[in-house]
């Protein structure tokens, strides 16, 4: 009963840094779409280099995962990514896992967000039932429909190749029920490559599942994940569009990550054809923003609160040289928000405070 009230307020303590569930999609019960939902913060430890025990899941459904042994364990490393930790794996033996096969990811459909370094290798995340039957897989970057021994489809991105400015991504698999019915995310961008496919795979059906991360259960060497994870999001179907925006918003903001390959979002990784600023800032009524562009260039402006939804948007048509705009914010809600203007080039991010 402590054990359990432990689990409890540490699980009460990391939603308060984190606010609200990813991009305000599904709730904190358990009940909804969302599944699971670990970060490198809901670690069981929070001092550098130190072996994790337990990545504590978020979603409200318990899928907390452990490590079977303390020579499995990964560590976490602290100040990886705009200030947060990750947890780091060696590729050769560490791993964590549910603890029972159960109803989660009974669905025949899923969606996999990752936030890790690009290029990682090996497995990020393995949702299967018996061995690796009936498997939703995020593998070396790409996403995978594995029905059963080597039966799989798979979908690679682009970006894998391409990326070369940001060191971190956004992973997004979003898997159907049939084999051909794959998407994968790079950041916002969608892969335009075609699925592929060996042998003969087959549908997914409705069955319960096991969620491993690191390796899969099968356990081949070369599959160990030789990388580092910061923040691991599940549901039990596939999102919307709206979705999947608010969510990769959320990451976007939280983590400064690029938008879409090699286009950073932040004003001091990227933009050298626009300046940005705005005042007052913080606010209550008004913000003023001013953009010097070097050049004539489509814009979009787009203001997003911390649950990822967007509450302003405007397109423009950006001058070479100074370009203002006025926002009315006298009926938002007292808090963060998040500015991005984005052309087809290149996007900045820039952070309003409302008082």
């Amino acid at each position: 009963m402590k054990k359990n009230l432990l689990i409890t307020l540490f699980l009460s303590m990391s939603l308060l840094k984190l606010n609200a569930q990813p991009g305000g999609v599904g709730d904190l019960t358990g009940n909804s779409i969302l599944k699971l939902w670990v970060t490198s913060q809901s670690a069981n430890v929070n001092t550098n280099n130190t072996p994790v025990d337990t990545l504590y899941d978020l979603s409200g459904a318990n899928n907390h995962l452990i490590a079977d042994s303390a020579s499995v364990r990964p560590l976490l490393i602290t100040n990886q990514l705009n200030g947060y930790p990750a947890i780091s794996f060696n590729g050769i033996d560490q791993y964590l896992h549910d603890v029972a096969y159960d109803s989660s990811f009974y669905n025949d459909e899923a969606t996999l967000i990752a936030v890790l370094p690009r290029q990682s290798l090996g497995t990020i995340v393995s949702i299967a039932s018996t061995d690796v039957d009936e498997e939703f897989l995020l593998l070396s970057g790409k996403a995978y429909h594995h029905s059963f021994n080597f039966n799989y489809t798979y979908l690679d991105h682009d970006c894998n190749a391409i990326d070369t400015l940001s060191p971190y991504c956004i992973l997004t698999g979003e898997f159907g029920k049939t084999t051909s019915d794959l998407s994968l995310y790079y950041n916002h961008v969608a892969s335009t490559q075609l699925v592929q496919s060996n042998n003969t795979p087959i549908d997914y059906t409705q069955i319960n599942r096991l969620i491993y991360i690191g390796n899969r259960q099968q356990f081949l060497p070369s599959e160990y994940f030789n990388s580092k994870l910061v923040e691991l999001i599940g549901y039990n179907r596939k999102l919307t569009n709206t979705e999947r925006d608010s969510v990769l918003n959320y990451l976007t903001n939280r983590y400064l990550l690029p938008l879409s390959c090699g286009v950073a979002s932040s004003t001091e990784e990227v933009d050298e054809k626009s300046d940005i600023h705005m005042y007052p800032n913080p606010t209550h009524d008004l913000i003023n923003i001013s953009m010097t562009s070097a050049e004539n260039r489509d814009a979009n402006l787009i203001i997003i609160n911390v649950l990822g939804k967007t509450i302003y948007s405007a397109s423009m048509d950006l001058l070479a040289g100074e370009n203002k705009v006025k926002v009315d914010c006298s009926n938002w809600a007292k808090g963060i928000y998040f500015l991005q203007v984005r052309s087809n080039d290149s996007s900045i991010s820039e952070t309003i405070v409302v008082e």
